[in-house]
């Protein structure tokens, strides 16, 4: 019953302490180009609202889909797990565009930017919760805009941008004995 009590417990606090944190804060982001305000405002907490641009990446309309010619990345001093990005777009789904469709995630495996995966038909909205396959990287970025495909096809703009990071602890609350 002790076994049984301690695994509720510590495994119930592990989840809750590890739940949807929000690891961008502790990075650096820079991009390819930033526009209106720095690409410190893509991780400062500053939500705004929908229709409320913090920043814009410049590209040419449609961006390039070439890896590395426009980007979002994001550098922390020590390797972060996570398996989800939340981007807030400055405009809505009734609006006249700017919004990402999709995007191709890469880490840097010390040497070279490798593919980790492509996102792809993200609905047209002022928030996208996007689940990933889980990456451990201590640099990462998104590249390889699409743009959602009505209205401007140029120039992504954003509020905010998280990476929420992964929950790695194991929940095994089972009955032990009885």
């Amino acid at each position: 019953f002790v076994k049984f009590l301690l695994s509720m417990t510590f495994g119930l606090l592990a989840t809750i302490g590890l739940a949807q944190t929000n690891i961008a804060p502790s990075a650096t982001a820079s991009a390819s180009t930033c526009n209106t305000g720095p690409c410190s405002t893509l991780n400062d907490l500053d939500y705004g609202t929908c229709g409320t641009q913090s920043m814009w990446i410049s590209t040419s309309s449609p961006p390039s889909t070439s890896p590395g010619v426009n980007w979002i990345q994001w550098d922390w001093s020590t390797p972060q797990t996570f398996d989800h990005i939340i981007i807030e777009h400055a405009n809505g789904p009734v609006t006249s565009g700017r919004n990402l469709d999709g995007f191709l995630i890469q880490y840097w495996n010390g040497t070279t930017w490798v593919n980790h995966q492509t996102i792809s038909n993200l609905p047209r909205a002022c928030r996208n919760d996007v689940t990933i396959n889980v990456l451990t990287a201590s640099r990462f970025r998104i590249t390889s805009f699409t743009m959602f495909p009505q209205g401007q096809l140029s120039n992504p703009n954003f509020r905010e941008i998280e990476i929420i990071q992964a929950i790695l602890i194991e929940d095994n609350a089972a009955t032990l004995a009885i």
